[in-house]
């Protein structure tokens, strides 16, 4: 007993596959989305935080430019291009101490923002229930010392 099967090879009626193919249109798969479309809310607004700080830096720079010594910027040029910056022994000094303030404001502002985080960030100690059964009991002892002649509260000996 032999079995042939046949298949044809071509095009079949356009119209049998009409949905399937509106579908996939609508709803590619997951490889071929385009990265903008499957970012969510909060992934940009996380970009945008993370972009702050170089904005505030950007806009201390341009605030403060006055201050910065004239000899600072040539001496950050030549670090930047691998050569060894020309500092006179004041200039060198001034660099240290003003990096180590400079790093202490840093770390300073860091543990500050991190000590303010932590407390923004904190769940509450308070448990809801305990809260409602402590106001429910002041509530039932304020309404017993009201209508009783005798303090409650007071202990008679």
């Amino acid at each position: 007993m032999h079995a042939v099967v046949t298949t044809r090879i071509g095009s079949s009626l356009p119209t049998w596959s009409a949905s399937s193919r509106r579908y996939a249109l609508e709803h590619p798969p997951h490889t071929q989305r385009t990265p903008v479309s499957g970012r969510s809310q909060e992934k940009s607004l996380k970009d945008v935080a993370l972009l702050f700080p170089v904005v505030l830096l950007l806009l201390l720079f341009y605030l403060f430019h006055g201050l910065i010594p004239a000899w600072l910027m040539p001496a950050s040029m030549e670090v930047l291009r691998g050569q060894n910056p020309h500092l006179t022994t004041a200039e060198t000094i001034a660099l240290g101490v003003g990096g180590g303030i400079g790093l202490v404001l840093l770390f300073g502002g860091a543990y500050l923002l991190m000590v303010l985080m932590s407390r923004i960030a904190a769940p509450r100690i308070d448990d809801p229930r305990l809260v409602s059964e402590k106001r429910r009991v002041r509530r039932i002892a304020c309404g017993c010392a009201c209508m009783s002649s005798k303090p409650i509260l007071s202990q008679e000996r």
